[in-house]
């Protein structure tokens, strides 16, 4: 609607694009403020209860997988960088803290 309707006027009178750009602009702010609301009015206690529970329940599967099917050989934990503090490292070595 903006490419059609808006027109720079007298000062520049070959720019066709201006309401095409405003366009652009007035649709990527409406998408921010509402990403915006959704953000600011989100539970973030909830959702990281939420999340959790899925890692939970994920690891949990598949433990389960693993121990149902004899022939699969489960994966090394992960490396942990040397720069990580050594409580972290020890927690993340062992794979309690991993998702």
């Amino acid at each position: 609607v903006f490419a059609f309707v808006v027109r720079c006027g007298p000062p520049c009178p070959d720019s066709e694009l201006v309401g095409l750009w405003l366009g652009f602009a007035c649709g990527y702010f409406v998408t921010t403020v509402i990403a915006c609301a959704a953000v600011w009015r989100s539970d973030w206690e909830s959702v990281t209860k939420a999340a959790q529970m899925r890692c939970e329940v994920a690891r949990f599967a598949d433990a389960e997988q693993v121990t149902a099917s004899s022939t699969s050989t489960p994966l090394p934990p992960p490396a942990v960088p040397a720069s990580f503090p050594e409580g972290e490292r020890a927690r993340r070595a062992d794979g309690s803290g991993m998702c």
